[in-house]
């Protein structure tokens, strides 16, 4: 079942849309890998999981289990999709997570957390860094343009909109101490965001868009906590 949603997902994005992917060349041959990904449209995983050669697992918000409607409860199931709290530590969805990536397995997460409205990149929470450096997980930034504010234009749906998939050169995992020192994770997760942003069109760059401010940011937050 998850095959044929795959083989529906790819027809449909190829029908509706004028897809574009480049970096294929940069896509690893098996994992442990995290699929680092920019976030504006609810059909992101969907579409990375036509892109990849190999399943790619989403943490998504448990809502969708909690609150969705039938079809989006079956879809996550069948998809595969693992269900997560995104306030605090869902320390049970991320040792899911983290065994799926032992065994070789494929993750993909939105560093920000939550949906952009606006298509511009938001600050990134450190949970992707911690995931990469404690299950030894190669980081693939991937950046995603041309579907913000579909949701919200049918008429760009008609139209059939250019959406552009790109992706870059997998970075290696940080070192496994880093997971337990924050001033390490806050500089993994802008290395990671920088390289997402580094994908993206300058307007789509948002936090990450302006180098000097971005440092400081962080570095600030690391001093602070």
């Amino acid at each position: 079942m998850s095959r044929f949603l795959h083989i529906g997902a790819w027809a449909a994005f190829h029908a509706g849309a004028r897809l574009t992917v480049r970096g294929r060349e940069n896509i690893p041959p098996a994992g442990p890998v995290i699929v680092a990904v920019n976030h504006t449209h609810n059909m992101d995983p969907a579409l990375i999981g036509v892109v990849m050669p190999w399943p790619v697992r989403f943490l998504a918000k448990r809502e969708l289990v909690t609150e969705g409607n039938a079809i989006t409860r079956w879809i996550v199931r069948t998809w595969g999709l693992i269900p997560i709290t995104r306030e605090g530590a869902d320390r049970q969805a991320l040792d899911v997570a983290r065994r799926y990536l032992r065994e070789g397995g494929a993750i993909g997460m939105f560093p920000e957390g939550t949906r952009s409205r606006d298509g511009r990149l938001g600050e990134a929470r450190p949970g992707i860094a911690y995931m990469a450096a404690s299950a030894g997980a190669a980081v693939l930034p991937v950046g995603i343009q041309g579907f913000a504010g579909m949701g919200h234009n049918p008429l760009r749906a008609v139209r059939r909109p250019r959406v552009t998939v790109r992706i870059g050169p997998s970075l290696a995992p940080p070192a496994p101490e880093s997971s337990r020192d924050r001033e390490s994770l806050a500089r993994a997760t802008a290395d990671i965001m920088r390289a997402v942003a580094a994908l993206l069109p300058e307007h789509m760059r948002g936090y990450y868009g302006d180098d000097s401010h971005r440092t400081q940011s962080a570095e600030t937050r690391a001093d602070r906590q």
